[in-house]
């Protein structure tokens, strides 16, 4: 009965706080002025006490055609000196051909308590521009004065867009919690879409329906012999609209929490899919499409699949740098570095090319789509089966099944079919070797382009990745420890090794980091070496030197013999968490450290090894402590033989690396011998 009476009293209290506050503009509570945390976050830095919008299809009599009408009503508290950066905020205005939207109306105010008095101070013209993103979207930015710790900021805007067959999905989640998020809109019987909700928040739906009508005004003429009449002339029509009310209430802040690949592919949202269009009298418009109908658009398309009928003006040069290749692997491999020698990345991902896969050849500079279509167009003149396969990277956000467009994809790779077997390939990647693609493009499916093989295909790594630390260090009488380090990188931990260095060539940072991770210990002679002809390997060398590890204890000491070489913190802090780990690649990281003790000390006390794992086998841990003679040895190993695990699997997760962390960070205890 108790637990009864407390669920109920958690249910009034989370109802008392999702009712919203007065949402006529400028209507601002001294409940809100004097709100010093947020009701379901204590810790959060601001909250957006509603965020209220509504799109309307509105006909345009002048264009006969309609219009969306894209309105906002947006309120936040900012509660800390962390929230200040909600003083910013954009709006994005999209224009594709003749089609455009408009920014028709916007108004907005900072609200300050001084001396009891709530004053407000106004959005003004120099505190609003515009700036061109790309050729297709134009970014409003808006910046709000006096804003400080305790300010309230509210802002509406109208847009007007004639882009009705394209929809933007509605967000219900931000960095910041939500006490109220709702979302209002109107669909005229002539254009069906289909609606998905995303995330892992509840979203309430109402269904509505109305008629709504249009009036047409207008003048005719009568012309006489001697005279011409002008008469006023009224139409009208009127249609059936469905309205749907998505609402979300009391919605957390999202956490960038550790092995997330993009977090908005995780995020509460509604996206609108457009079926058909079909007008009285007028055929109807098909608009969700079939992937077969994409692979045939696509191949049919000059600025993609034509391109791949292009192949004579790299022949020769091809046939010169294969020379007597036989084995398919080994041309592949030589073909990858054949077109990565030929043609830079201009660091651009495009689906389709700009100026052209001969003239990008030509040029020896293109996007991915002219860098990777040419390594088809190469594998193709090298006898090899190979295709395109678009995707879209990480960054750029997940393609879900369901949506059936191009418009999601933003970047090419290449297929390769040897016997049975499919490799992947990217001339971008700083490797010419396959299957180990640049991590941005490990981001669920991909879709190979083909008319009779075009399918989905899973680039998620299946090989463990490993990573091998070795370690000698000594340790002389004035408690200093010096040594020698090598780490050998195989696969995606020598891909990430190279991700994380580019621009860093002198290595000064790579440097600055190390130092950090061995407590600010000197680091000297580092080199890095990648494998040969592009194979996925690399060898990192450094010396180390750490001055008095004893502390100024010249009886004892407290040796962290891992120090540098592992975690010292979890990165699974929260104790819930909804989205799923991903890992990236299956990892293996083992290490292995040598210590050559003082002649007069000893281990007085080591820590006892062991071994343990996730059930299932879904990962695995290792550490083992040994001396012999003057030396002391520790291994460590952990595997992660999975590369996403589900929310279901965090609690045992977050406490296999809570154990790790503990049993890698134990102390040896070394003691004076008198």
């Amino acid at each position: 009965m108790k637990n009864i009476l407390l669920y109920i009293l958690l249910l009034i209290c989370l109802k008392t706080f999702a009712q919203p506050y007065d949402q006529k503009f400028g209507k601002i509570s001294m409940a809100e002025m004097e709100m010093k945390t947020c009701p379901i976050d204590s810790s959060a830095e601001a909250v957006v006490l509603f965020d209220i919008g509504e799109t309307k299809f509105e006909y345009n009599t002048m264009t006969d055609r309609f219009e969306l009408i894209i309105s906002r009503h947006v309120r936040i508290k900012v509660l800390s000196k962390d929230g200040l950066g909600w003083a910013n905020t954009s709006l994005y205005l999209y224009h594709k051909s003749r089609l455009e939207e408009k920014l028709n109306s916007f108004k907005g105010y900072t609200y300050n308590l001084i001396s009891g008095k709530i004053q407000k101070d106004k959005v003004e013209k120099d505190g609003i521009f515009r700036e061109e993103k790309d050729d297709n979207r134009t970014i409003v930015k808006i910046t709000f004065p006096k804003v400080v710790e305790g300010s309230v900021i509210e802002y509406q805007y109208e847009i007007m867009s004639g882009l009705t067959y394209s929809l933007e999905p509605w967000s219900f989640q931000y960095s910041i919690p939500v006490l109220l998020s709702q979302f209002t809109i109107g669909i005229p019987e002539y254009y069906q879409y289909n609606t998905h909700i995303s995330g892992y928040e509840s979203v309430d739906v109402q269904d509505k329906s109305g008629d709504r009508t249009v009036v047409i005004t207008g003048t005719s003429k009568t012309q006489g012999p001697y005279y011409t009449q002008n008469k006023s002339v009224r139409n009208e029509f009127k249609y059936y609209e469905k309205l749907k009310i998505f609402t979300a209430q009391n919605v957390p802040a999202y956490d960038n929490d550790a092995y997330i690949d993009n977090i908005d592919n995780y995020l509460s949202k509604v996206y609108f899919e457009l079926a058909f269009v079909r007008f009285p009298g007028e055929l109807q418009e098909n608009y969700t499409t079939s992937w077969e109908e994409i692979n045939k658009k696509l191949l049919d398309d000059s600025d993609f699949g034509k391109q791949l009928d292009r192949g004579s003006y790299l022949k020769d040069d091809l046939n010169a740098f294969l020379g007597n290749t036989d084995k398919p692997e080994e041309k592949l491999i030589k073909t990858i570095s054949f077109i990565k020698d030929k043609i830079k990345w201009d660091n651009k991902y495009r689906l389709y090319t700009d100026v052209g896969v001969k003239e990008a050849y030509r040029n020896k500079v293109g996007n991915s789509s002219e860098v990777n279509l040419n390594l088809v167009i190469a594998l193709r003149e090298a006898g090899l089966e190979a295709y395109p396969v678009i995707l879209s990277t990480r960054s750029h956000g997940l393609v879900m099944e369901w949506q059936k467009t191009i418009s999601g994809f933003n970047h090419v790779i290449a297929c390769t079919k040897i016997g049975d077997q499919f490799y992947y390939s990217d001339a971008t990647s700083p490797f010419n070797m396959y299957n180990v693609l640049p991590t941005e493009c490990l981001n669920g499916q991909a879709r190979l382009i083909d008319l009779k093989n075009g399918n989905w295909v899973d680039l998620i790594p299946k090989t463990v990745s490993r990573e091998s630390q070795y370690a000698i260090f000594k340790i002389d009488n004035n408690s200093t420890v010096t040594g020698k380090v090598v780490t050998s990188y195989k696969d995606y931990y020598a891909q990430y090794l190279a991700e994380m260095i580019k621009g860093d060539d002198s290595l000064k940072h790579r440097k600055e980091k190390m130092s950090k991770s061995f407590n600010n210990a000197n680091i000297d002679s580092l080199r890095i070496k990648f494998g040969e002809n592009g194979i996925p390997e690399a060898k990192e060398y450094y010396q180390v030197k750490m001055e008095d590890v004893s502390q100024g204890n010249v009886d004892i000491i407290y040796l962290s013999p891992l120090l540098g070489f592992t975690l010292t913190k979890t990165p699974f802090a929260k104790q819930e968490r909804k989205f799923p780990v991903n890992f990236t690649f299956p990892q293996d990281e083992s290490i292995l450290v040598k210590y050559s003790l003082p002649e007069n000390y000893k281990v007085d006390e080591m820590p006892s090894n062991a071994a343990f794992s996730m059930p299932d086998g879904k990962a695995k841990f290792t550490i083992s402590y040994n001396t012999v003679g003057n030396e002391l040895v520790i291994k460590s190993k952990i595997t992660i033989p999975n590369t996403i695990y589900i929310s279901s699997d965090y609690p045992t997760l977050r406490g296999f690396f809570d154990e790790v962390i503990k049993k890698q960070n134990e102390k040896v205890i070394l003691k004076k011998i008198q």
